[in-house]
């Protein structure tokens, strides 16, 4: 009985010490819609981005993008007036516009791992401090990503910069790194009370 308490104690310790060695994980999100431009944008095209940053002396920024309504290449619609001119992230309150921080298309600046799927409408990749090109490393915006001062903005040929068709805040969602922390200590829990029963 001794020796499984201790072990489950030692395997609870580790997992929190591994929680806190991830503690850096943020996941964020942001909801692209044409009435959070500022001014708002009449578009029936819509979209979602998500974000998993992870902290530390070399930062990464994983974004995800599904857009609805827009053409990316210009070759899935007819009409030339939905297609994707520029996809940036901007610093700036809601309702507020700020400067270009980092851009995916035009200027496309993450020129090393940008992947795009114009029949699926994503776009996908990683911003790290590699990819500066002019613009200020990912470092210098942490804070700004995790305090809701950032957001995102799509252009298109109808809504050219600095206007834009799709605007959405980013948000942290901290509900993703609190479930799987209390999933898998709801797992230790069960593992321990299994163990111990075996033992009477």
């Amino acid at each position: 009985m001794r020796t499984t308490i201790l072990l489950g104690i030692f395997a609870l310790l580790t997992l929190l010490a591994n929680f806190q060695a991830h503690a850096g994980v943020f996941f964020l999100s942001a909801d692209l819609q044409g009435e959070n431009v500022v001014p708002p944008a009449a578009t029936s095209a819509s979209g979602f981005a998500n974000f998993t940053l992870t902290d530390g002396p070399s930062p990464t920024l994983d974004y995800f993008i599904q857009l609805n309504g827009v053409d990316l290449d210009g070759l899935q619609t007819p009409d030339p007036g939905d297609d994707v001119t520029g996809i940036h992230l901007h610093l700036g309150a809601p309702g507020e516009t700020g400067p270009l921080i980092y851009g995916m298309i035009g200027p496309q600046h993450d020129l090393d791992d940008a992947v795009f799927d114009p029949v699926a409408g994503t776009v996908s990749g990683t911003w790290d401090d590699a990819d500066i090109f002019g613009v200020l490393p990912l470092s210098t915006y942490v804070e700004d990503l995790l305090n809701g001062q950032t957001y995102l903005q799509v252009h298109t040929v109808d809504f050219q910069s600095p206007a834009a068709e799709l605007r959405g805040q980013l948000v942290t969602v901290p509900e993703a790194r609190s479930s799987t922390m209390w999933t898998a200590l709801g797992a230790l829990c069960a593992a321990m009370v299994f163990f111990t029963r075996r033992r009477v």
